[in-house]
């Protein structure tokens, strides 16, 4: 039902994007994380280069992006790795090691790399157990004999990144997200022990990627 609303709402801007002459602008689905740390940079450059061709970003949870067909009509589909997308093939893998995110009061003006050792019993915003990032993050905790104490639970990576820069507790973020808080009030370090993560681009495995979906990637 939710498909054949979304499809109904598009055809008015369907219409224009014919009369306009835009209608193969790219259209782009991808988590909340994605959405709201790699992509608005990306956007921004693209805008500037094809003026004229406003890109379609839509933002789906995980498990809806689990479910996308062919008929949902995107160009490019962004979601942390691993994900079954049986309708979509991998064109670009994007690895990034995450970073530590914590209120300029608890972490260390320090310019290198940190232990893990510096969280022991400091207040930690958690990620939802079923995020990516988690089960690597609590094995690197465990492993190391650090015992955080946990203020809060989200299944939200941009949640997370709010609450270290309202001095909540400290959070493990992607790279992108955590550009986006950097400043006065947080400072954001990379950690000794390496957490590798993903996002991978995919695109429907039946047809050949498109001009502007080439050029958006």
């Amino acid at each position: 039902v939710r498909q054949t609303v979304d499809l109904v709402d598009y055809l008015p801007r369907a219409a224009r994007a014919i009369s306009e002459g835009v209608f193969d602008r790219v259209s782009v689905v991808a988590t909340s994380s994605i959405i709201h740390g790699l992509l608005p940079p990306t956007i921004a450059q693209y805008t500037d280069r094809r003026p004229g061709l406003p890109p379609r970003v839509i933002m789906r949870s995980f498990r809806e992006i689990g479910d996308l067909g062919p008929e949902d009509n995107f160009d490019l589909v962004l979601a942390p790795m691993p994900i079954p997308l049986g309708q979509f093939s991998l064109v670009e893998t994007i690895e990034f090691e995450l970073r530590l995110a914590g209120p300029a009061t608890l972490m260390p003006a320090s310019g290198g790399p940190l232990d893990l050792e510096i969280l022991d019993g400091m207040p930690f915003v958690s990620l939802d157990p079923f995020a990516t990032y988690q089960e690597s993050i609590e094995t690197a905790l465990h492993e190391t004999g650090v015992d955080v104490g946990y203020v809060c639970e989200t299944s939200s990576v941009v949640t997370a990144a709010q609450l270290v820069r309202l001095g909540v507790g400290c959070a493990f973020l992607d790279p992108f997200i955590a550009a986006s808080v950097r400043g006065p009030e947080v400072r954001v370090s990379k950690i000794r022990q390496k957490l590798t993560h993903a996002y991978g681009v995919y695109a429907p495995s039946l047809e050949s990627l498109g001009r502007e979906a080439e050029e958006f990637l």
